[in-house]
């Protein structure tokens, strides 16, 4: 018997959708943050995503997932 991870509920990661996965507060903290030079908007866009969704699958409120990704955002990728 083998585990499957799930993500956001689909199995084996895979989603119904063709655009990656992300979440409410990712989807709303891109539209208003600033894009800095190629290099840290790859490495926020890659781990950030990540970030974000370990906080939803953690269960995290809105509020702290906002502060985490912000901190993040401004202090892990510069």
């Amino acid at each position: 018997m083998s585990i499957q991870p799930k993500l956001n509920g689909y199995s084996n990661g895979t989603s119904a959708k063709a655009s990656p996965v992300s979440t409410a507060v990712w989807n709303k903290l891109k539209q208003y943050l600033p894009s800095r030079d190629p290099d840290t908007d790859f490495w926020w866009k890659y781990s950030g995503l990540h970030l974000a969704l370990m906080l939803e699958e953690a269960e995290y409120p809105p509020e702290k997932q906002m502060a985490a990704l912000l901190f993040f955002y401004y202090w892990g990728v510069s």
